[in-house]
């Protein structure tokens, strides 16, 4: 070839691989400004993906680098990517193939409101004018078809996701690999690895994109709790610890957007999350943790199905187990709908330091709920229990404050309706068999029944309560009490404030209360009260009524209080009008309530002082002291006291001037003067050395005086007389200590006389009209058997070297039997003129009981004060009495010896005041 023409052959060459040379260099220089700048904002606007800038930094035949992505509000975007770099070759290029796609320093900011998830900018999808795909109403069959282009290889490195709660945003580290099958384009797969709090979650994923669907599992293996304390801290309180495994499967539809048949399990073996005085927690079997477990079943027709093993939730003194919950949920044309069912067993907790387990405390129960919102935020739901549940069901039993408490399983029903937050709340229990046992009290209430309805909106919940309580029981060894139904009324101001405010009105009617040692019957009890919680002053004023105060069979009368709450207990002050006794009132005053210490109450009560004028019939009181009559200044009072170191009722009965009269026995006793302490009278026991005085008494014609009994009332049958001192006879008389009760039917007394006088003795026996100064000394024994006193050889004698002068007349009957002119009638006859006017030396009174008379024997030793009409007759060889006028007379030195056989109940009348005291 010519030089010349190889030389422009060659230039030739060289001018085209120049023009080639700077061209491509032109055109890779200003390419990525060209699409940056012209070509990216109108496939942008297209697409509609307002708001996206990004700028590209490298372009050329082997990648495509981009960089400072980002997507949403400006200033605010809701998505940044440092970089995305695309590696290719002229080839793959020219096959719309690329190797790798790699995504890098993504941050994605995110939160939740009303219940979606939000992403500035993004999320909810803004409006555009067409789709961002156009495929002819088909779905994109591969990731080619998505994208414009394929990938073998999507790589996403250092992805931060920040989920914004309230004030605090939490970071969730992530990474993902997607790859594009080499014999299914149409089928991705893809790996994930996230790292919330330090914890490694894995997940996987398989898109069809032929039939759109996206299959995915997650798993978590040993999650520590502790790690999200951050998550936890937006809960002031709030603190867990524990482990938890994960596992969740499912699908889901991308066109349209839809999850599919979803199922997930997760475990945790042991977890405790303590909120304030509330802890939840795994239950335990025979000492042993029970893992929990909850299973997750999400339907294609967008419906839930949870279930629940079980888990511990204690909160103050009780603990819920809840046990085999299982609940649907539901949605449906914008509706949603849950309902279930669960298990409940509530015991009371262990960990509280003033409560102690009495055997198997659990109650058992199991309930259903359901609950419903429409599209319109309108709502319903309703919890309603069974009773005990199906597996055997002991009563719940526990002790505090040394009460021990027994419930049986209760009946709950809760509903509610309402819109958005407005709405009402309906509440209905029933508690069964609850009785509370504390010492020697038992209280038993077969039936409480409460309804509660509360009423949502403006931020407050008033409440109204009303609780019936039916045929409530108390029972103590000596009290027992009823109320057939005791209704109370309430109104809270607000449930949720920190300090609400209780206040209504308690009101019960025909309550008996019964006394049984004393008989004593306080029936038709009405109650009506005020009531305000909190409450430090005394409130409004209440009723407490007694339509009858009833002593066995008798009325003593009504009953009218007023009540009034102070804190935690009630005041009362009242007054009893008498109906036994006329214009006789007793005034109480006192309170009651709970303590620290537990419940305390306290009364005292006082008799007005009361002067019963006009004798008054014991009969109206007792039957058996019919037609005998009192009288005198009576006084009582006394106080009520219960609390956790003492209980008891107290009384102090007090006589002035009093008397009491038997007019048609001749049985009378006046001037009594006593106050007698009982310092348990529950017990019917009198405090020891009690003491009656009276002026005087008298059984028939024996008259005592200035009398003093000092006693003891051990019991409602039992009478310990300690020593009783009396006048009788112008001398003293005292015994010795008796007991009486009523196993004894037999007793002993002796009667210790000193210095009676003489003739009234006989007087007061009925023996004969004496007069005189001589005084006797002895003992008399007595005896109680078969209802009759008897004298067992008593005897009075005169004080040795001491004698005396006995006049005793009306002497007639002594002969009155006996023929005249015979010698019988003869001494008789001296012996009266001897004891007209005897002066004796000694003398000797001898007192037995033959059948039912006394029999009285008087012997002497002396002579006639003065001469006495008689003379000794030799021839006759016996005394004979001088006429009249006839001088002379004797004072014999005589023995003598009169017998008396005395009617013993006629001369003591004592049978009718007997039988009034046994």
């Amino acid at each position: 070839m010519p030089l010349g023409k190889t030389w422009w052959t060659f230039m030739g060459l060289f001018a085209c691989i120049f023009l080639l040379s700077f061209g491509g260099l032109v055109f890779f220089s200003f390419l990525p400004k060209l699409i940056q700048n012209h070509l990216l904002p109108g496939i942008i606007e297209k697409a509609g993906l307002d708001g996206l800038s990004l700028s590209i930094r490298k372009l050329d035949l082997l990648g495509l680098d981009l960089a400072d992505i980002q997507m949403g509000e400006e200033g605010k975007p809701g998505l940044t990517v440092g970089t995305v770099k695309i590696d290719f070759s002229p080839g793959t290029l020219f096959k719309k193939q690329v190797k790798t796609l790699s995504i890098s320093g993504v941050d994605l900011f995110c939160e939740v409101k009303n219940g979606s998830l939000v992403i500035p900018g993004i999320l909810p999808w803004p409006e555009s004018p067409g789709s961002p795909v156009e495929t002819d109403g088909e779905n994109p069959r591969s990731l080619q078809e998505a994208l414009g282009f394929g990938v073998d290889t999507l790589k996403l490195v250092d992805v931060r996701l920040f989920l914004q709660l309230e004030n605090r945003q939490i970071v969730v580290p992530l990474e993902a690999t997607l790859q594009s099958g080499k014999d299914r384009p149409d089928l991705l797969s893809c790996t994930l690895k996230a790292s919330p709090f330090g914890q490694i979650l894995l997940g996987t994923a398989e898109v069809d994109l032929k039939k759109q669907i996206l299959h995915f599992s997650c798993t978590g293996n040993d999650l520590g709790l502790h790690a999200f304390g951050d998550l936890f801290s937006q809960i002031p309180g709030l603190a867990a610890r524990g482990r938890v495994t994960m596992a969740i499967q499912g699908e889901m539809s991308l066109s349209p957007l839809k999850l599919g048949q979803t199922t997930g399990e997760i475990l945790v073996p042991k977890f405790q999350i303590n909120y304030q005085q509330m802890t939840l927690k795994n239950t335990f079997i025979k000492e042993a943790i029970v893992p929990m477990v909850l299973h997750l079943d999400h339907s294609p027709e967008d419906t839930w199905r949870i279930d629940l093993s079980a888990l511990a939730l204690s909160s103050g003194s009780i603990c819920v187990f809840l046990e085999d919950l299982s609940a649907g949920v539901s949605r449906m044309n914008g509706d949603t709908k849950v309902q279930g069912h669960f298990a409940a067993d509530f015991e009371p907790t262990a960990e509280a330091l003033k409560l102690q387990k009495q055997g198997d405390t659990r109650l058992c129960t199991e309930a259903g709920f359901d609950f419903t919102q429409t599209e319109n935020h309108e709502w319903a739901f309703n919890l309603e229990n069974t009773g005990a549940s199906s597996k055997e069901s002991v009563p719940w039993v526990f002790m505090k404050d040394q009460a021990k408490f027994s419930l049986d399983s209760p009946l709950l029903k809760v509903t509610g309706t309402g819109a958005g937050e407005a709405g009402k709340i309906q509440a209905d229990l029933t508690l069964s068999g609850l009785t509370v046992q504390q010492d020697i009290m038992t209280l038993a209430l077969p039936s409480v029944h409460i309804e509660a309805t509360g009423t949502l909106g403006s931020g407050v919940m008033p409440l109204e309560v009303r609780a019936t309580l039916a045929n409530m029981r108390m029972t103590t060894p000596d009290v027992s009490a009823s109320f057939p139904s005791l209704i109370a009324v309430g109104q809270c101001n607000d449930l949720f404030s920190d300090q609400p405010r209780f206040t209504g009105n308690t009101s019960g009617s025909n309550a008996l209360v019964k006394i049984k040692p004393q008989e004593l019957s306080f029936a038709g009890i009405n109650l009506s009260m005020p009531l305000v919680w909190p409450s430090l002053d005394p409130g409004d004023s209440g009723q407490f009524n007694v339509r009858s105060l009833l002593w066995g069979k008798k009325d003593l009368g009504s009953v009218k209080t007023r009540v009034r709450q102070k804190g935690m207990g009630i005041l009362l002050d009242g007054k009893h009008q008498n109906r036994l006794i006329p214009d006789m009132v007793l005034k109480f005053s006192g309170h009651g309530g709970f303590a620290d210490a537990g419940f305390e109450s306290g009364v005292h009560y006082e008799l007005i002082p009361h002067e019963i004028q006009k004798p008054l019939d014991l009969g109206r009181i007792y039957p058996e002291a019919a037609g005998i009559t009192a009288k005198g200044n009576l006084s009582l009072w006394g106080d009520f006291i219960r609390n956790a170191n003492q209980s008891g009722l107290t009384l102090t009965v007090g006589l002035k001037n009093g008397g009491l009269y038997q007019t048609d026995q001749k049985i009378s006793m006046e001037g009594i003067e006593t106050e007698i302490f009982f310092p348990d009278l529950f017990q019917f026991k009198t405090a020891p050395r009690q003491e009656i005085a009276f002026q005087s008494a008298a059984l028939g014609n024996i008259i005592f005086e200035n009398g003093r009994v000092e006693f003891q009332m051990e019991s409602p049958d039992s009478l310990f007389i300690e020593k009783t001192m009396f006048k009788w006879c112008n001398g003293h008389v005292e015994t010795q200590a008796l007991r009486i009760s009523p196993d004894k039917d037999e007793y002993d007394l002796v009667l210790y006389c000193d210095r009676l006088n003489l003739a009234m003795i006989l007087m007061q026996f009925g023996a004969a009209e004496a007069e005189g100064k001589g005084t006797v000394n002895g003992r008399i024994p007595l005896a109680y058997a078969k209802g009759r006193w008897t004298f067992n050889d008593g005897f009075l004698y005169s004080s040795p070297g001491e004698g005396g002068r006995i006049k005793i007349q009306e002497t007639e009957q002594w002969a009155a039997s006996i023929p005249a002119n015979t010698p019988q009638f003869d001494q008789i006859q001296m012996a009266r003129e001897t004891v007209k006017n005897y002066e004796y030396n000694w003398a000797k009174v001898s007192l037995h009981t033959v059948g039912n008379d006394l029999m009285l024997s008087l012997n002497f030793n002396g002579q006639p004060a003065k001469p006495i009409p008689f003379a000794y007759q030799q021839d006759a060889g016996k005394f004979i009495q001088i006429k009249a006028g006839e001088d002379g007379g004797i004072r014999p030195e005589v023995f003598l010896n009169l017998n008396f056989k005395l009617p013993l109940n006629e001369v003591l009348h004592y049978r009718e005041f007997m039988d009034m005291i046994q």
